[in-house]
């Protein structure tokens, strides 16, 4: 959709570096062109089922995100879906960015945003509101899109990968997991997770992410997917918090699961009361 062809562009002007066609939609082709935010020597494609691009590319960069994905698994398979579009252009040894996606994990306390999702009791002032329910409640089954810039949340563990995607490995269904370690107190109401593109490899590797800002920082848009927990319950600085699982496959099936960790003594953590 060009979002990245700005900064394409710049790249493009570094020395010794250089590019020469670009795969993109005509129409937003177009658009660009007209807005004067192509870069003058770039050839468009219309297609690459036949193409064979000349001379042969060393990197091949396809943009990570797209607009009609919200939710960090969605981004991840549009991507691969780009990569696997344009895998017959170039050689086996081409490198290929973003070559890999993660998934990074954390627990949060945000007690209005689970409050705000609980049944509605059967009496209020003689009036049952319960039959309400079905088309207010999100299914527990189902994580929820969610800006976290948008909330009052109070972050429980440091972000953690819980799940890795090579982009150009085959495959059609990937699990993960991960274990979060407390770095501050209080009550956890659910697990976050959101998507990073790495490009590059090893410490030098930059990676592009729709995490959130900091609590209370400049919105910066992105969507991340949240997992309210059942109970809230309470986590200690330094102690195991959560246990986060990630279940997704090309075929739209999703889980996302969060459970308090098992304590040393083996029983559950505290389970806080709800006024």
């Amino acid at each position: 959709d060009g979002l990245l062809l700005p900064a394409l562009a710049s790249a493009l002007s570094a020395p010794g570096v250089s590019g020469s066609t670009a795969l993109i939609p005509a129409r937003t082709g177009r658009r660009l062109m007209e807005e004067g935010r192509l870069p003058g020597d770039l050839k468009l494609l219309a297609g690459a089922s036949s193409v064979q691009l000349q001379p042969p590319p060393s990197v091949l960069v396809v943009e990570p995100f797209s607009p009609a994905a919200v939710l960090p698994w969605e981004l991840a398979l549009d991507c691969r879906r780009r990569v696997d579009a344009v895998k017959s252009m170039v050689a086996d040894d081409v490198l290929v960015l973003p070559s890999v996606v993660r998934f990074l994990a954390v627990v949060v306390e945000c007690s209005s945003a689970w409050l705000a999702r609980q049944p509605l009791p059967d009496d209020i002032c003689g009036l049952d509101l319960s039959e309400a329910n079905a088309s207010l409640l999100p299914r527990r089954s189902m994580p929820l899109e969610c800006h976290l810039c948008e909330l009052p949340w109070r972050p429980l563990s440091a972000p953690t990968e819980v799940l890795r995607l090579g982009l150009r490995e085959a495959g059609t269904a990937w699990r993960g997991s991960c274990e979060l370690l407390a770095t501050a107190a209080g009550a956890c109401h659910a697990a976050v997770v959101w998507a990073e593109f790495g490009l590059g490899a090893g410490p030098t590797a930059v990676w592009l992410g729709t995490g959130p800002p900091p609590p209370g920082g400049a919105p910066n848009g992105w969507s991340q997917a949240m997992q309210l927990v059942d109970v809230p319950f309470s986590v200690s600085v330094g102690e195991p918090a959560a246990d986060v699982h990630l279940d997704f496959s090309v075929a739209g099936a999703v889980r996302l699961a969060v459970a308090p960790s098992d304590a040393e003594d083996g029983s559950r953590r505290k389970r806080l009361r709800q006024a």
